[in-house]
Order: C-alpha cells, then structure tokens, then sequence
C-alpha cells in the first residue's frame, strides 16, 4: 500500500559528506535509562548483549537494541538543531548474515561517528576501522556488512512523527537503495522502536525518484528531509 504524507515538515538533506558531520556535536553521556543497562554487578559478560558489554568495556552506555520508552529516545538521542525537528539518533542494520552486530542505535552523545563507535566499543572485531573502511562495509556489495541511517523525531500535525533515513553514496540512480533494502531496515527497526511508528524518509533526488514509484507496506514520508 503506498502511504501519501502531508507537507507541514521542513527539509534538511544529508549528503555521502554528511555522514561524519550530521551529529557534530558532542557532549558528556548521559545516565542510562533503557533496557540494555549494563551494570558493575553483570559478572558474564558472555550472556550480556553486545551493547552491555560495550557499556562495561567503556564505563558508559554507548548504545542500546530497543527503544521501549521516551527516556530511552533521550538517552539516545541529540537535539536535531534544525526547524522542525526534535531529536536525532543514528543505527546500525545487520545487512549479512555474519555481521558481528545485531541492530542498535547509538548514543550519539559519546560517540560523533560510527566509524569511531564501532573502532573503540567493538575492538574485537573493528579495532582501527577508518572512514573509508567503514564506508566499505555499507556501501561495498562484496564487503557490505550494515546499513546505517538516522532515526528523527519531526514536529507533525499529529504530535511528534519518527523518520528513519538509509544512507547510500548517492552517486546515481543505479547506487540508490531499492524498496528491498528499506523494507529490511524497517523490518529490522521496527520490532526495536516502540514509541512510534516509523516512516521512511527518502534522502537526496535519487532516492526520491526511487521511491515515488513503490507500492510499500511502510509509510514514506517525501517531504521531511
């Protein structure tokens, strides 16, 4: 079903540069709230979840694999600083089978990248990961390991509405993410963020063409960048 949106949110595009600048800002973490805490007194970190035993690696949450509550939103999440939108968070999809991450979303307070995140919470598996490596894992199809993205809370009509971006090179038509991909990503966000329905927010011209001409089963949200 192909879900039609009203026009009352601004626009703001990210670009392949944007990101590693879309969350510049960063700020001491804050205090946990949501259902992955790790706490000093969890003895096997074997059985905690990726997320918890980063916590306990680091000292401080630096992401979480649900989102059941609002308190958790602030946790993860950064003011948007831009007309109309209320906050911002970034997550990470499993796109193959052998990915060492399950799906997450990041505390963007304690870490500005994902390249930076993944490097010193999972040194394990991305101990030294660059820029252009980690590009290699979204981007690569031989090497693609994530999708990664935004999820934002925009003012609506309605109250507050949460977008999720997927990221591509944007260097084409032929590079853009196909309905497959999304519908994956929500898939896999979906059943994680529980304070909302999300909606798909297609990101430059490339996506937008690509996306006007689906039939989707998740709603789209054109006008929302």
């Amino acid at each position: 079903m192909r879900v039609s949106c009203p026009s009352s949110l601004p626009c703001s595009a990210f670009s392949t540069l944007g990101l590693f600048v879309a969350l510049a800002a960063c700020t001491e973490p804050s205090e946990g709230t949501g259902s992955d805490t790790a706490t000093e007194g969890d003895s096997d970190t074997d059985t905690l979840s990726p997320c918890n035993q980063a916590a306990l690696r680091m000292g401080h949450e630096v992401c979480v694999h649900e989102v059941p509550d609002v308190d958790t939103w602030e946790l993860v999440s950064l003011p948007a600083g831009v007309p109309g939108q209320l906050g911002v968070s970034k997550y990470l999809v499993p796109a193959a089978d052998d990915a060492p991450l399950p799906t997450l979303f990041m505390v963007v307070s304690a870490f500005r990248y994902h390249y930076e995140f993944m490097a010193e919470c999972f040194p394990d598996d991305y101990a030294g990961l660059s820029p252009s490596g980690y590009l290699a894992l979204l981007f690569d199809p031989e090497d693609r390991q994530y999708y990664a993205g935004t999820v934002t809370a925009h003012v609506a009509e309605s109250g507050v509405l949460y977008g999720f971006s997927v990221w591509d090179d944007q260097k084409g038509p032929a590079s853009a993410v196909t309905y497959e991909t999304v519908l994956s990503v929500y898939e896999a966000l979906s059943p994680a963020f529980l304070i909302g329905e999300l909606w798909f927010v297609p990101m430059g011209e490339y996506q937008h063409d690509a996306a006007q001409g689906w039939e989707s089963v998740f709603p789209i949200r054109f006008d929302a960048e």
